[in-house]
């Protein structure tokens, strides 16, 4: 595609300031026609396109174009969801929701209750992603991307956009000032503003973790590591009888945490994955077999600007083989749409119906 853009330098009608500004600067008024870019752009069917530059070289002007001259064009600053839960506010199935919802970092059940003015604009920005991909759009367009977040959770997002740029088979087009993110995006094509030209580059990103993910460390935890997670988990009351407790930390800042416990009285589905292993044996018996050969997840809960970064199934995979056991057990919402436990060596054996609890 050749994108040319350029525009007229003279006013159609010079007005008396204008004519005084060109009195004090010694200018005349002929027309001159200014290029802002001349170039031919490949664009990939599907993928991340990045076009970088600093204000005013014609960043949104190539991306105006663009959105022109394309199908099935989708904005992303333009997109605002109703007034309603965050749950309702997508015109889509229930598992759908939940799970574009838990992609882009916001699967947690009370922030899924707020409406879309009562988000911080981290959120705002996550949720406005998820409404444009539920929109099924084949090229997402985001001017000023990630410009109002913090540097960190700008690379999140920006990771979260690259994963579900390649699970959905769209293109996205995103422009931007800054570009500390571009190790989380893994642009296939680049159009950048450099030395007065456009520089358009090819790239050949290959799936890597999120850029800080070396600078991740998990540490032993306690009870009291709990009362900083418990805010962002739907049952935050005592935790019960806890094993063993395990922290994420990003450089000593708390990004997650799993909780391990001794399992309670009996389980159908346990029964099943085990063969049948505890069942008719005498309770006390069976109570020390499962004491010593069994653990059940209580919680496992990520800080919420670190979601969407597949770090619950890394906190899983580092840490169930510490715990020394033969089994490992987890009852889980999210994890039935996400598929986080899957990703951290899990098998689901069954769904078992929700207790009607109210807090």
């Amino acid at each position: 595609m050749r994108v040319s853009i350029s525009y007229r330098s003279a006013p159609p009608v010079p007005s008396p300031n204008i004519r005084r500004l060109q009195e004090a600067f010694g200018i005349g008024l002929c027309e001159r026609v200014v290029k802002l870019c001349d170039a031919d752009i490949d664009l990939p069917e599907k993928g991340v396109v990045f076009i970088g530059g600093p204000s005013g070289c014609g960043k949104s002007s190539i991306l105006r174009f663009l959105m022109r001259n394309l199908k099935g064009v989708v904005d992303l600053n333009a997109t605002r969801l109703p007034e309603k839960p965050l749950i309702d506010a997508l015109d889509i199935g229930f598992g759908e929701a939940l799970a574009l919802f838990g992609m882009v970092g916001l699967g947690e059940a009370f922030v899924l209750l707020r409406r879309y003015g009562e988000l911080s604009d981290g959120q705002r920005y996550r949720a406005q992603l998820a409404a444009a991909l539920a929109r099924q759009p084949a090229v997402l367009v985001a001017d000023e991307f990630c410009s109002t977040l913090d540097r960190l959770t700008a690379r999140v997002v920006a990771f979260n956009l690259r994963r579900l740029v390649w699970r959905r088979n769209c293109l996205a087009i995103c422009a931007a000032a800054q570009h500390d993110f571009l190790h989380d995006l893994q642009p296939d094509l680049t159009i950048l503003f450099e030395r007065g030209n456009w520089v358009v580059r090819r790239h050949d990103p290959k799936p890597a973790p999120v850029s800080f993910a070396e600078r991740i460390t998990v540490r032993e935890g306690t009870k009291r590591d709990w009362d900083y997670f418990a805010r962002w988990h739907y049952r935050s009351h005592s935790l019960g009888i806890v094993d063993r407790i395990f922290v994420m930390e990003l450089e000593g800042e708390p990004v997650g945490i799993v909780v391990y416990g001794h399992p309670m009285g009996a389980c159908a589905l346990r029964n099943k994955a085990t063969g049948g292993r505890y069942a008719g044996r005498p309770v006390s018996a069976k109570r020390a077999l499962l004491d010593k050969e069994l653990r059940v997840v209580q919680r496992i809960v990520v800080e919420p600007r670190f979601r969407g970064l597949g770090l619950a199934a890394r906190l899983l995979r580092e840490t169930v083989p510490r715990l020394g056991v033969r089994f490992v057990e987890c009852i889980t919402v999210m994890g039935g749409f996400s598929g986080f436990l899957q990703k951290a060596g899990f098998v689901c054996v069954g769904r078992v119906s929700a207790p009607r609890i109210g807090r």
